[in-house]
């Protein structure tokens, strides 16, 4: 997107991911004790549905405009110094469903594809490949905060019923950020080139494995 829409130079992609990068790891960090003094699920009811308004706004100032590239990264910044809390508590929430050695499988079996990318990286041409695998990145997460919003969300289905304010705070909040998330996903994809489409969208694909490896174990 920076690329396209702004022309930054695939070299300088990186200067502008530290920020955002900065955004992911501190949301957890600076939020996270609050998941533990104030619940999970009003935190991550609350998380998502900040996340998917500023998001929402975002959009907004992008289609007009208003923003130019360093400003739509300090954006992304608040947008997911706020998802990123929400899906670390969302997926911890949904995983104690699963044994342990499903969930270290799936990270090591995350973490080889990510090495191996890299090694395709340095040797296909750095710059090239990281300003595919930023978009190809960017949809991955995109798809994935959602699919954490819609786990969470039928997750806590039986207590969202007991009430208008529950209903509201536990469903329509995480669903509004799921539907945010997966329209720019899905908005974004006829722009990406054959390459990000391969990383981006195989990379989802090939998470069914891991998935479907332990369904086969527990059978």
């Amino acid at each position: 997107m920076l690329t396209q829409f702004y022309g930054v130079p695939s070299g300088s992609i990186g200067w502008y991911i530290l920020p955002f990068a900065l955004g992911n790891f501190c949301g957890p960090l600076l939020l996270g004790p609050l998941f533990d003094s104030i619940g999970r699920k009003p935190m991550i009811a609350s998380t998502y549905a900040i996340s998917g308004v500023l998001l929402a706004i975002v959009g907004h100032l992008f289609s007009i405009d208003a923003v130019d590239a360093a400003q739509l990264t300090l954006c992304w910044t608040g947008i997911f110094f706020f998802a990123s809390a929400a899906a670390s508590a969302a997926y911890l929430t949904v995983s104690e469903s699963f044994p342990i050695e499903a969930r270290a499988l799936a990270i090591a079996f995350f973490y080889s594809v990510g090495t191996a990318l890299g090694g395709v990286a340095f040797l296909s041409g750095i710059n090239t490949v990281i300003g595919d695998s930023v978009n190809a990145v960017g949809f991955q997460i995109a798809f994935y905060y959602a699919l954490a919003g819609l786990a969470c969300a039928w997750h806590f289905r039986k207590q969202a019923l007991t009430g208008l304010g529950q209903f509201i705070l536990l469903l329509a909040w995480p669903l509004l950020g799921v539907g945010f998330c997966l329209f720019v996903a899905v908005y974004n994809v006829p722009t990406f080139d054959f390459t990000t489409k391969v990383v981006g969208i195989g990379g989802i694909a090939i998470g069914i494995v891991p998935y479907l490896w332990n369904r086969a174990r527990l059978a």
